[in-house]
């Protein structure tokens, strides 16, 4: 977030230290590291944002960290330091990127090569932002970003490396990547963005991993910035699992889209009727029925690719741009697996023109 009047950026370190941690399987790895991420939580609900240290010296994270011993001398609980070097080279990178025109960032013209990606015996390359318009394909339309989406897009592409390697090569889908994906679906929506039928979540602040309280909290403050004719489209990972869920707060109905459907629901029905109900309270909505409706959308096939299928959900919902999401899905028993590569191949051509 940039202050008016000031170059000065702010960074929640706190969320990138959590997201840092958070495994395949969308958890943390051990009890210390999720001690740390509980007592974020409760120093972040109990702390007015406006009033919050944004000094690396005192801020939530630091706080979280700072453990005093019985002699009151002050241990900082460092676990990784390859982490926190690449978190302060990401506060750099961003306040360069905002304050130095796109042109004035390098003139390397030599492609960028993934390390370990490969198709079909073939290297895949990446061409930079600064390569000659000619070498640009005819016929294709260019998305064009705003700079702060440019800047957040960047920003996850330095951040989240990995994860586009294993995106390259159909591996489990990452939290940074359905982050990218929505973003590229974002930029194709033509027309004023603020006509948009769908409201993103990032997937981070609801799955497991986070308190149920946070994902309450982060999820009902969603629903407050959708209007009656918005869907909210939260994808989520219960654990080693990614579904997708599509809100209308206002109908109060609730779109439940899992390929496997083996993951407890109680969890992720508690956390969404609660949001909604608070939504209902702070909007002056009385609820049209007892219970809010939920609709379970039809089965797919497949336990490795979960988060292609969720892409999937959320590419035939956008590009169907209905709100009625049960006439979006597919209903057939399963996507081929050509389907599921299109998703693959558009979101990587989508990161290979902004690297």
């Amino acid at each position: 977030m940039k202050k008016e009047g000031s170059n000065e950026v702010y960074v929640d370190r706190a969320k990138m230290w959590k997201k840092a941690r958070v495994n395949k399987q969308g958890q943390y790895d051990n009890d210390d590291i999720q001690q740390v991420v509980h007592k974020i939580d409760e120093i972040s609900m109990n702390t007015d944002s406006s009033s919050v240290n944004r000094h690396c010296s005192n801020d939530v994270l630091t706080q979280a960290l700072v453990k005093k011993t019985s002699k009151d001398e002050v241990n900082i609980l460092v676990e990784n330091e390859e982490l926190c070097r690449r978190v302060s080279e990401l506060e750099a990178q961003i306040r360069s990127n905002l304050s130095t025109p796109l042109s004035a960032h390098g003139s390397c013209l030599r492609p960028i090569v993934l390390e370990g990606i490969e198709e079909k015996g073939k290297r895949i390359e990446v061409e930079s932002l600064d390569k000659p318009k000619q070498k640009e394909k005819k016929g294709k339309e260019v998305m064009k970003m705003n700079e702060p989406e440019l800047d957040v897009l960047k920003s996850i592409l330095r951040y989240a490396e990995k994860d586009i390697v294993d995106l390259c090569n159909m591996n489990e889908v990452k939290t940074f990547t359905l982050v990218a994906y929505m973003m590229y679906l974002y930029s194709s929506v033509s027309g004023s963005k603020e006509n948009m039928q769908y409201v993103f979540v990032d997937p981070f602040l609801i799955s497991s991993g986070n308190i149920q309280e946070s994902r309450i909290r982060n999820l009902y403050s969603r629903l407050m910035v959708s209007k009656p004719d918005q869907v909210v489209l939260a994808p989520f990972n219960p654990g080693g699992h990614w579904a997708l869920l599509a809100i209308n707060a206002y109908e109060d109905t609730v779109f439940y889209l899992d390929l496997l459907r083996t993951t407890s629901k109680a969890t992720t029905r508690y956390v969404t009727d609660t949001a909604i109900a608070i939504f209902h309270l702070q909007k002056n909505i009385n609820k049209s029925r007892k219970q809010t409706l939920w609709r379970t959308c039809p089965l797919q096939v497949g336990s490795t690719t979960c988060g292609y299928y969720v892409m999937k959900y959320i590419r035939e919902i956008v590009n169907r741009g209905s709100i009625v999401i049960s006439d979006s899905i597919d209903t057939r028993k399963s996507y081929s697996q050509a389907e599921l590569d299109e998703v693959q191949v558009e979101l990587v051509e989508f990161l290979g023109s902004y690297i």
